[in-house]
């Protein structure tokens, strides 16, 4: 498509405890679907980082997707 939006990061968080997700950190849970959504998200070429707030993060995406098989 050609459209570059300047977006190169997306900041998740917080993502509540829930009895199908998995704990990746404080307040910081997600189930195997948001996993497989942000695994896209990657691979389309953006950074994905969990955060509570833009300055306390628990680490990337690539830290965490072995949990979920990728």
């Amino acid at each position: 498509m050609g459209f570059k939006c300047g977006i190169t990061k997306v900041i998740v968080g917080p993502c509540n405890d829930r009895d199908d997700a998995v704990k990746l950190g404080n307040n910081q849970s997600i189930t195997q679907e948001e996993a497989e959504a942000l695994e896209e998200i990657s691979k389309a070429g953006y950074q994905v980082e969990f955060s509570l707030l833009p300055d306390v993060s628990i680490g990337s995406w690539d830290k965490y997707k072995g949990k979920f098989g990728f």
